[in-house]
């Protein structure tokens, strides 16, 4: 068993006792993972264990306060919409609404877990668009090169070539190192600044597709909704409601 741990806040007893049984299932003993009911027993438990990530159902005033933050992923009602920008401003990697569907999860674990893996090997900032190469180990440098050239989608045969390995061992290697296939992250990292752009500009869906170099916006909308479990527009639209709702709050 791993020393890296997970812990899941939720009230719900039914639910929090379904999310660790799904997690644990996922994390096949890479990690522990803890459950707790409210903030309260959750600060205890982050004053005295690391937690590399929180999934929690709510965000709380001391949680902006503690020394050694964990990644955070918020699995909200409708009703949670105030929590938005607090959730914003402390850096959470996914928000997720319940009710909350078991492929969703998975997906916001693997994505975060990626970003994470890679995060513990060059001790850097917590996203993929900022890693920096560290030295000669060929993944780290493989994945700069991946995110400095998202947009021409490198083939797995141009990126084995830059960090001089044969294609065969550096995509065995690659998921050793991340746990995900070379794919899969070209893939996630074009959704990544997909949602980036989605957010940050006004860019049609067309021009957002051909900026992370996709030809086909339906295949890229499809390709979105599949990760994402919503369309771009769809996306873009229920993320700044619920910045709206949260200025209509405060």
């Amino acid at each position: 068993m791993t020393d890296k741990t997970i812990l899941v806040v939720e009230s719900e007893l039914k639910l929090r006792e379904k999310l660790r049984q799904q997690i644990e299932a996922w994390s096949f003993d890479r990690y522990k993972v803890k459950a707790v009911r409210d903030g309260q027993e959750a600060l205890g438990f982050l004053q005295s264990w690391e937690v590399q990530l929180l999934i929690t159902d709510h965000i709380w005033p001391e949680l902006k306060q503690l020394p050694n933050k964990p990644t955070i992923i918020i699995v909200s009602n409708y009703s949670d919409f105030q929590y938005v920008q607090e959730a914003i401003q402390l850096g959470v990697v996914n928000y997720l609404l319940k009710p909350l569907s078991h492929q969703s999860l998975i997906n916001a674990l693997e994505q975060t877990f990626v970003q994470d893996k890679t995060l513990t090997k060059i001790l850097t900032d917590n996203q993929l668009t900022k890693i920096n190469m560290n030295g000669s180990q060929p993944i780290p440098k493989a994945i700069h090169y991946i995110n400095a050239h998202y947009k021409d989608t490198p083939t797995l045969q141009e990126v084995a070539d830059f960090v001089h390995l044969s294609p065969s061992y550096f995509s065995v290697l690659f998921r050793e190192e991340t746990c995900i296939t070379f794919r899969e992250y070209l893939i996630r990292k074009k959704i990544q600044e997909a949602k980036r752009l989605l957010l940050e500009t006004s860019l049609s869906i067309e021009e957002v597709t051909s900026m992370v170099g996709y030809q086909s916006s339906k295949y890229f909308i499809r390709l979105f909704k599949h990760y994402e479990g919503l369309t771009p527009a769809k996306y873009r639209k229920h993320i700044n409601s619920l910045i709206q709702k949260k200025a209509t709050f405060s």
